[in-house]
C-alpha cells in the first residue's frame, strides 16, 4: 500500500511537470489571406448576348507565383443548376435569359489548402428591360409597342418578333411577377383581347418571344374563352374572370414548373360575374353577380360564398344583396376601409355605392346619385388611389373626383380633342400616364398640381389601351 502511494505521488509530479513545461507552446501564425478587390458583394449588369468581363485584383505576397487557382460558380435557380468557370478572370458571352443570378468566386491557396469565397450577383437585361411596353388598338387590331428610355418608339414588335398577330380588340396587358421569389421576378406578359379565335397570348418578359396561347393556360380546354378581367397575383400567377366565371392560376407546384399558373376548373357556384371585380391578395374576392344582381364574395382560396355575409351600416347604408341596380358598371378597392361601386338604378340614375368588406362583414356606408351624370358614358375609365381620390375619363378629358365633398375638377391636360383610351397611375410617383391615338402622356397630379402634361411620347401605331413601365 505504501509503495502504491509513493508511485501515485511520483506520477502526479510527472504530470504537473509536463503541463508546466508545455506552457506558452501555443503561438500559431494565421496564413496570409488574399485580398480580392472588385468582386465581393458586387452587382454586375449585362445585356443578354453581350460579353461579361470581370477582372478581380488579387493582393498577396505570392500573387505573382502560381500559388492560386480560381473558380466562378453562377447559380441558375430557375433551372435548379449552376455553371462553373475556371481562371482568375471571368470572360464569357452571357447567354442566359434576363434575370438575377447569384454567384460565388472561389480562390484556392495551393500552399496551405485554404479556400476563400466572395459572393457577387449578375443582373442580366435585354433591350426590353427598361422602358414602357404598350398594348395598342389599331382600328381593332392588337399592336405591341416599346418605348426606349430615350422616348423613341418601336412599333409592331409582336408581329416582327413572332410572325403572328395579337388578339383583336385588345383590352389588357398583364405582367406576371413572382414577388415572393426574387430569382424569378418578372417572367411573362399576357396580352388579352375580345377575340373569339385568339383571345390571348403569353410572351417572355425578357425577349417578347411567344410562349403560349391563353387556351394553353387551361388544364381543361374550353370551347371558347372570353377574357373579362385578369389580376396578377403576388406569387407570380394570375386570377381572373373568363366567360363570367372566376378562375385561379395554380401555385401548388414550383414556379419553374410548366404547370405553374395554369387555370383549373372555374370556381363552382350559381353566379355570373361582371368583368370588374375586387381582388385583394390573400384576403378575398368581391364581385357583382349579373345573374342575380347582387354583390357576392369569394374566399382568397376562391371558395364561393355568394351572399353568405353579414351586413352592417356606418352611414345611411344599402342592401348589397338587393342593391336595386338594373345595370352594373364597375367597382374598385382604394384601401382597407374604402371601396366603391357604380351602376344604374331602376330610376335610370347613375349611382355610387361606398362600402368595405371585413371578413364576412359587408359594411355599407351609402348609395347616392353621382354628382355629374352628364360626364358618364360607356367608355369611361376609372382609377383610384389609397388616399380616396378618383380619376376618370370622359371623352377627351380626365377629371379628378373627391367623393368626400363630391368635387369634380377637369385636369389641365389638353389632348387636342382626342379621346382618352387609357389612364393608370405611374408607380411610386405623382404622375398619371394617359393614352390617346398615337400618343402617351405623363400628367403631374402632385400636391398643388392639376394634371398638366409634363412629358409626351408620340409615334404609336394605334391607341395605347394598357402599359407596363419597367425601370
Amino acid at each position: 500500500m505504501k509503495s502504491y502511494f509513493i508511485i501515485s505521488i511520483l506520477f502526479c509530479l510527472i504530470l504537473t511537470t509536463s503541463c508546466y513545461e508545455d506552457l506558452g507552446n501555443y503561438n500559431y501564425e494565421l496564413p496570409e489571406e488574399p485580398q480580392v478587390f472588385g468582386v465581393a458583394d458586387s452587382v454586375f449588369r449585362v445585356s443578354v448576348g453581350d460579353s461579361l468581363k470581370i477582372h478581380p485584383i488579387l493582393s498577396h505576397s505570392k500573387a505573382d507565383k502560381d500559388n492560386f487557382s480560381y473558380e466562378w460558380q453562377i447559380q441558375i435557380a430557375e433551372e435548379l443548376r449552376h455553371v462553373t468557370y475556371t481562371g482568375q478572370n471571368l470572360d464569357i458571352q452571357f447567354g442566359f435569359k434576363a434575370g438575377s443570378y447569384p454567384g460565388i468566386y472561389s480562390v484556392y491557396d495551393k500552399s496551405n489548402g485554404m479556400k476563400y469565397f466572395y459572393p457577387f450577383t449578375i443582373e442580366s437585361q435585354t433591350q426590353f428591360s427598361r422602358g414602357i411596353l404598350a398594348l395598342c388598338n389599331d382600328n381593332g387590331q392588337g399592336r405591341l409597342s416599346f418605348v426606349r428610355p430615350d422616348s423613341t418608339v418601336i412599333n409592331n414588335l409582336y408581329q416582327s418578333l413572332n410572325g403572328g398577330t395579337l388578339p383583336n380588340n385588345p383590352i389588357q396587358l398583364v405582367p406576371i411577377i413572382n414577388q415572393a421569389n426574387s430569382n424569378t421576378g418578372l417572367t411573362r406578359y399576357w396580352l388579352l383581347g375580345k377575340d373569339e379565335i385568339n383571345p390571348g397570348v403569353g410572351i417572355n418578359a425578357g425577349t417578347l418571344f411567344f410562349e403560349a396561347t391563353l387556351k394553353d393556360n387551361f388544364f381543361a380546354p374550353l370551347p371558347s374563352i372570353e377574357p373579362n378581367y385578369v389580376y396578377p397575383t403576388f406569387l407570380g400567377a394570375s386570377t381572373g374572370v373568363f366567360n363570367n366565371k372566376l378562375y385561379l392560376g395554380t401555385t401548388s407546384t414550383q414556379d419553374i414548373s410548366p404547370d405553374y399558373g395554369r387555370y383549373g376548373n372555374a370556381i363552382a357556384g350559381d353566379y355570373s360575374l361582371a368583368p370588374s371585380f375586387i381582388y385583394v391578395d390573400f384576403q378575398y374576392y368581391l364581385g357583382f353577380d349579373i345573374k342575380h344582381y347582387q354583390f357576392v364574395r369569394f374566399a382568397s382560396s376562391g371558395a364561393y360564398y355568394g351572399v353568405d355575409y353579414r351586413v352592417s351600416t356606418v352611414g345611411t347604408g344599402f342592401d348589397p344583396k338587393k342593391p336595386g341596380l338594373v345595370s352594373y358598371s364597375h367597382m374598385f378597392y382604394l384601401n382597407g376601409s374604402t371601396s366603391y361601386a357604380y351602376g344604374i338604378d331602376s330610376l335610370n340614375n347613375f349611382v355610387e355605392f361606398k362600402f368595405m368588406l371585413a371578413g364576412d362583414n359587408f359594411v355599407t356606408d351609402y348609395v347616392r346619385k353621382f354628382v355629374r351624370p352628364d360626364l358618364i358614358n360607356e367608355s369611361n375609365l376609372w382609377i383610384g388611389n389609397q388616399f380616396g381620390i378618383i380619376y376618370f375619363t370622359s371623352n377627351e378629358k380626365i377629371y379628378r373626383y373627391n367623393p368626400l365633398n363630391e368635387e369634380i375638377i377637369a385636369l389641365l391636360a389638353d389632348f387636342g380633342g382626342k379621346t382618352v383610351t387609357m389612364i393608370e397611375f405611374v408607380p411610386n410617383s405623382d404622375y398619371i400616364i394617359a393614352g390617346t391615338e398615337g400618343s402617351l402622356y405623363y400628367l403631374d397630379i402632385g400636391t398643388g398640381k392639376t394634371g398638366n402634361i409634363v412629358h409626351q411620347i408620340n409615334g404609336f401605331v394605334g391607341a395605347p389601351v394598357d402599359v407596363y413601365i419597367r425601370n
